[in-house]
């Protein structure tokens, strides 16, 4: 899957500058194309001697120029004269700036990809993430997308819940666990251990069950994983809330949601140790403004009495908690850390590890959420969901590649009440199929209020959209 980024936003877009002393030998600059000066020195009379492709030259300018800085300049030229130029100031790069790009310039992004986003992360601009780019991140992210996918293979996983014996086997581990009949489970254990899935283990997911040493451990490694991952058949069902809880549990959220909890949690314990010193209403005040409430936290503070209160708030701390325990279970980034510890010296665990910590650190750095989507799709090579909106304006983009048709996609663009659906198909008897439907397609969208469709047409090529911010998400 290939991110799509924003072209570099120019700030402090400030006066030209015009050349009164041409070099001798071309500069070759092209008229709009963009060009880097270094200030070599700043003279007497106010120009500034800069070097430009290794040559020196004199320019004139009223803007106020440091030596050794770094100019990014645009050409502009002069309309009938072949002896000067224009360049536009369009950013004066800062030392430290200059030099973290320098240091990301000489990065080898196939083995200091996540060093080159931490560095990145912390100089966030537009022009590091193009530099990125340039050096071939959109590679390596799609390295990291097939190393994920071949490491997780989760379909080997869903093949082993969907099998009657195991399904059978695991109930009866359920019922004994209840029971607390010890006997019992350890020969349940040991027939499933023995099931020729987990026998010859040949992925992380299985050998991270086959390895859980007694019949509990098993059963709860199994809901795991079972509510990580699922079958694409199951989109059909689910609620807008479930695809983004689905989301949130990607990994790629968990720290920034697990910093809300903590700020959440200590929030209520202080509330909870001035209630003696402050009145109720002075609580729910406090209360009421803090940022890092969310809605239904705050709902809860509306009693006026101090005993209730009271409870409502070990009500909230109470549920705080069991919200931590679900994130951090149900949490792909987790999961892979508890197979890191439970499968010792494995590489590809490792790296998958890495891998998710770079979507992680490349959403930060690109203002976009990039990450990794546990969908079981059968004959589902590769696919990406990009989603932006702008005020009234939304797009959303599919993108599929099957393992027996050939690539798919599907551009929808809404401005408005009006909506644009075009398809690109590749294989032939699939682009009849999806001909023959288009008209039922545009009855179906017809039905949604306030909603005018465009036109809904087929394209020869794939297309590439650019956007600011968004979702980006591979399954």
């Amino acid at each position: 899957m290939q991110p799509h980024l924003p072209p570099l936003n120019v700030e402090n877009v400030l006066k030209e500058q015009t050349f009164f002393k041409l070099p001798q030998v071309s500069l070759n600059l092209k008229v709009n194309g963009t060009v880097r000066a270094e200030v070599v020195d700043v003279l007497p009379s106010g120009s500034v001697l800069v070097r430009i492709n290794g040559q020196e030259l004199e320019m004139r300018t009223e803007i106020p120029l440091q030596k050794d800085t770094t100019l990014l300049l645009k050409v502009l030229g002069m309309p009938g004269s072949e002896k000067a130029i224009k360049l536009q100031l369009l950013e004066i790069l800062s030392p430290k700036k200059e030099k973290v790009e320098k240091k990301l310039q000489s990065l080898d992004l196939t083995k200091d990809l996540q060093l080159a986003l931490r560095i990145a992360l912390g100089n966030k601009d537009d022009e590091t993430v193009q530099i990125l780019l340039q050096k071939g991140l959109n590679e390596q992210l799609q390295r990291m997308n097939e190393e994920i996918i071949q490491t997780l293979k989760p379909e080997s996983f869903v093949a082993l819940s969907s099998s009657q014996d195991f399904k059978t086997l695991i109930a009866q581990a359920k019922e004994l666990i209840k029971k607390g009949a010890k006997n019992e489970l350890e020969e349940v254990l040991k027939n499933v251990k023995n099931l020729p899935q987990l026998k010859n283990a040949d992925t992380p997911l299985l050998r991270y069950i086959a390895r859980a040493n007694d019949a509990q451990t098993l059963v709860q490694r199994f809901e795991q994983i079972n509510d990580i991952f699922f079958p694409a058949e199951q989109f059909n069902s689910m609620l807008t809330q479930d695809i983004q809880q689905l989301i949130l549990n990607s990994g790629t959220f968990l720290e920034k949601r697990l910093d809300t909890l903590v700020k959440q949690f200590t929030l209520l314990q202080n509330v909870q140790e001035q209630l003696d010193v402050k009145t109720p209403k002075e609580i729910k005040e406090f209360v009421l403004n803090a940022t890092v409430l969310d809605e239904h936290i705050k709902a809860l503070f509306s009693n006026e009495t101090q005993k209730p209160l009271q409870i409502l708030i070990q009500q909230a701390l109470h549920t705080l908690h069991t919200k931590a325990q679900e994130i951090i279970t149900h949490d792909l980034k987790v999961l892979v850390a508890q197979m890191k510890e439970s499968l010792g010296d494995d590489k590809k665990v490792s790296t998958l590890y890495h891998n998710l910590q770079n979507f992680q650190l490349y959403s930060l750095v690109s203002g976009m959420v990039y990450t990794y989507l546990p969908v079981v799709w059968q004959d589902l090579k590769e696919g990406s969901l990009r989603v932006w909106a702008d005020k009234k304006h939304y797009f959303c983009q599919i993108d599929l590649d099957f393992e027996d048709i050939g690539k798919a996609q599907v551009d929808l663009l809404m401005i408005h009440n009006s909506l644009k659906v075009e398809f690109f198909i590749e294989d032939a008897v699939f682009r009849e199929i999806l001909r023959d439907g288009v008209t039922q397609l545009i009855e179906d969208l017809e039905d949604f209020e306030d909603v005018f469709v465009t036109f809904v047409s087929h394209s020869g090529e794939k297309t590439r959209y650019t956007t600011t911010d968004g979702i980006n998400i591979t399954v």
